[in-house]
């Protein structure tokens, strides 16, 4: 909806920091903030880590590294 033009939206900077880099989306109370809330990965033994399970989590580690918008 937010994209649209229909209203306030809320959600986690990181699930629309693609909009907020390209401008589709403004932040509209900037110095209000929701409570932080932790990202958790759960693995396996570490010698049954496999190649694909050690790459997505490089992914997330990239994913969730401090956004260049905010102070």
């Amino acid at each position: 909806m937010g994209l649209a033009g229909l209203g306030v939206i809320i959600r986690s900077e990181w699930d629309v920091a693609e909009d907020l880099d390209q401008g589709r989306l403004v932040p509209l109370l900037p110095q209000w903030r929701l409570p932080d809330a932790d990202v958790v990965a759960l693995l396996g033994a570490r010698g049954g880590r496999v190649a694909r399970t050690v790459h997505f989590m490089e992914i997330l580690r990239q994913m969730f590294q401090p956004v260049p918008w905010r102070p």
